[in-house]
C-alpha cells in the first residue's frame, strides 16, 4: 500500500498484470481495470485518509509504457501492433481516455485534501484559457493523382509542373484556406526519402513544385514535419538523412515526425527518433481503429521500459485518422461525423488533447466522397466548442513550457 499524504493507493504486482489479462468495470462513471479483486467503489474514507480500492498508477503505467505491445509479439502485414490485440479495444474502452479519468480523480482528491496547494481551474487550462486542444495534421503520401501506381523518378522528369495545381490531389492551398477561415493551422508531413521500399511514397521533395509548396507552407506559419519512410521507424541514421533533406528545403528545423503506415515498435522507434533529433512523434494510433492507443488524450514523455528512464521525445498520440474512420463507417457520412464528435466530446470533457489526420489527397470528392465534408463539420464543431486548434509543434511547445512552469512552482 503506497501512501501519498492523505491518499492511500494499493500497489498491484506487475507480474499479475502480465499473467492475468485485466478485466474491467465502470464505477461511478470511471473505467476501472483490475487484475484480481473486483472493487465495488472507487475509494473509502478511513481515519482522515482516502483509500483507493484499485491501483490507477499501475493502470496508467501499463497503458503509457505500452506493456502489452512489448509482451505480445503479434503484428499485422505492416509489422504494426493492430487494435484487435489491444486490451482497451477488447474491453470497449479504446475511445475513452482512461488515463485522463485517473488524472482528474487524483487532482480532485488532492484538491479536496489540500485546496490551497491545487487550483483545478487554473491547472486544467490550455493556451488562452481553452478547455481542450486539437492538433490538425495531413500526411502527404500521394501529392498527385498521377503518382498512383508505378511512378518512377525517371518518369517524373517528363511531367509538366505547371499542371500540378490542376491535379485533383494537389490540395495544399485548399486545406490551408479552409483552416484559415476558422482561425486554425495544421501540419503537413512530407516524405523525404529516396523510395527504398515498394510501400514508400513515389515522389521527390526536390521536385521544383513540391519544394516550392513546402517552403510556402512553412513561411505561412503552418508546420512542416517528416513522414518517415517505410523502413525508417527502427533506423536513426535513415531518419536523420530524411530530416536533414527536408530541413534543407524549409531552411529551418524539422521537429516532428509521423511514421509511414504508422509503423511503430515500442522500445525502438522513440529511441531512434530521439537519436535523429526529433522533438516529438505523432505516430501512436491505429491504422484500422480510432481512439486512444495509450489510453491518454494528452501529450506525454516517452519512456524506456528497458532502463527505466525517460526518452527525450514527446508523444502526441494520433486519435482520429480518415482511413480508419471511413473503413469503420462504411462510407456513411452522418455515422462518421457522429463517431468523431463522440471522441472529441470525451476529449473536451476531460480537458485533453486529440490529434486528427486527414491525408491531403482526400480533398478530392470524386475519389473520397464525403471525407472533406466530415472534416469541415469537425472544424465547425471545434470552433463552436472554443477549442485550441493549432499545429502539433505549438501544442508540444505549450506542453513543455507548462510542465516546466508547474515543476518550478512545486506542482
Amino acid at each position: 500500500m503506497l501512501s501519498l499524504a492523505k491518499i492511500a493507493i494499493p500497489a498491484d504486482n506487475l507480474v499479475d498484470w502480465l499473467t492475468c489479462r485485466p478485466s474491467a468495470k465502470w464505477i461511478d462513471d470511471l473505467p476501472v481495470l483490475y487484475a484480481r479483486d473486483e472493487p465495488e467503489q472507487i475509494y473509502v474514507k478511513e481515519g482522515g485518509r482516502v483509500i483507493l480500492q484499485f491501483d490507477p498508477v499501475m493502470i496508467c503505467f501499463y497503458c503509457l509504457a505500452r506493456i502489452e505491445e512489448i509482451i505480445d509479439s503479434r503484428r499485422d502485414q505492416w509489422s504494426c501492433f493492430p487494435s484487435r490485440y489491444s486490451i482497451l479495444h477488447e474491453l470497449k474502452m479504446l475511445e475513452d481516455p482512461i488515463v485522463n479519468h485517473y488524472c482528474r480523480l487524483f487532482m480532485s482528491l488532492i484538491g479536496d485534501a489540500s485546496p490551497e496547494v491545487l487550483q483545478l481551474p487554473e491547472r486544467n487550462r490550455w493556451k488562452d484559457g481553452k478547455t481542450f486542444s486539437v492538433a490538425l495534421t495531413h500526411d502527404v503520401d500521394i501529392p498527385l493523382r498521377r503518382h498512383r501506381g508505378i511512378m518512377t523518378r525517371i518518369s517524373r522528369r517528363f511531367l509538366n509542373i505547371s499542371t500540378y495545381p490542376r491535379d485533383r490531389y494537389w490540395n495544399f492551398d485548399n486545406w490551408i484556406h479552409l483552416e484559415e477561415r476558422h482561425g486554425f493551422k495544421s501540419a503537413f508531413y512530407f516524405y523525404a526519402g529516396i523510395c527504398r521500399h515498394p510501400y514508400d511514397p513515389h515522389y521527390d521533395i526536390e521536385d521544383h513544385a513540391l519544394s516550392r509548396i513546402i517552403r510556402r507552407i512553412h513561411e505561412q506559419g503552418w508546420e512542416v514535419g517528416l513522414h518517415g519512410s517505410y523502413s525508417s521507424y527502427v533506423d536513426s541514421a535513415l531518419l536523420l538523412k530524411e530530416r536533414m533533406r527536408l530541413e534543407k528545403i524549409v531552411g529551418g528545423r524539422i521537429a516532428g515526425i509521423r511514421q509511414h503506415y504508422l509503423r511503430f515498435e515500442i522500445g525502438k522507434t522513440w529511441k531512434e527518433q530521439s537519436k535523429a533529433g526529433f522533438l516529438y512523434d505523432t505516430t501512436l494510433g491505429y491504422n484500422e481503429a480510432l481512439g486512444f492507443r495509450a489510453g491518454i488524450a494528452y501529450p506525454f514523455q516517452a519512456f524506456s521500459l528497458n532502463n527505466g528512464q525517460e526518452i527525450p521525445i514527446i508523444e502526441l498520440p494520433l486519435t482520429i485518422m480518415d482511413g480508419a474512420l471511413f473503413s469503420g463507417s462504411s462510407g456513411n457520412i452522418d455515422k462518421a461525423i457522429t463517431h468523431c464528435l463522440a471522441i472529441l466530446e470525451a476529449t473536451r470533457r476531460l480537458g485533453g488533447c486529440a490529434t486528427l489526420l486527414w491525408h491531403q489527397r482526400v480533398w478530392d470528392n470524386k475519389d473520397y466522397t464525403g471525407w472533406r465534408e466530415v472534416y469541415e463539420r469537425i472544424l465547425r464543431y471545434l470552433k463552436q466548442r472554443d477549442a485550441w486548434v493549432t499545429t502539433p509543434i505549438e501544442i508540444v511547445d505549450w506542453y513543455i513550457r507548462r510542465r516546466e512552469e508547474l515543476a518550478s512552482n512545486g506542482g
